[in-house]
């Protein structure tokens, strides 16, 4: 008796996905893909953001001034991290309130503006331009640093992003 046998005869070969040019109306309408688009803030949105920039006034962070953001986020991730897992908050509110906080200073100094991000992981509050497709959920670029450990990011990126916006305003 063989402990180990060769199936690989009896498994079938899965298809390739069709690529986009390759499909007819009738197969796009079928195939799920998701366009990412902003919606309108809607009224719980613009409480969640209210309620953001309330702590981070709170904590002496001013939304307006990158280098405030970026040294509350520091100040905050060290704080937090400093403590026994144990005895550590919950960190989803301090993420959305950095992440919150970075859109907010995007939509003063860039052309983005508050929106709901629909693409194909759900729907989010962000930012984004009517301009072009330019979307972000600024939750998920504080939450991947903070998973990370990150700190010393936030001048930096938001930084770039605001630089890569006027770029794209002046042509």
């Amino acid at each position: 008796m063989a402990w180990f046998r060769d199936r690989s005869e009896s498994r079938s070969v899965p298809e390739p996905a069709p690529q986009l040019e390759d499909l007819d109306a009738a197969d796009a309408e079928a195939t799920p893909l998701v366009i990412p688009r902003l919606l309108p803030l809607d009224d719980a949105g613009q409480r969640r953001i209210d309620a953001a920039l309330a702590a981070l006034s709170a904590d002496a962070v001013d939304p307006r001034d990158l280098a405030s953001l970026a040294a509350g986020y520091d100040r905050t991730y060290a704080a937090w991290s400093a403590l026994r897992a144990s005895k550590r908050p919950d960190h989803d509110p301090l993420v959305e309130r950095y992440g919150l906080g970075i859109a907010q200073y995007l939509t003063t100094a860039t052309d983005l503006r508050w929106g709901r991000v629909s693409d194909a992981f759900g729907v989010e509050i962000g930012v984004g331009s009517d301009r072009d497709d330019d979307f972000l959920v600024p939750t998920n670029l504080v939450a991947v640093r903070w998973m990370n450990g990150e700190t010393g990011w936030v001048a930096a990126v938001v930084g770039t992003i605001v630089g890569r916006r006027a770029g794209r305003a002046s042509r």
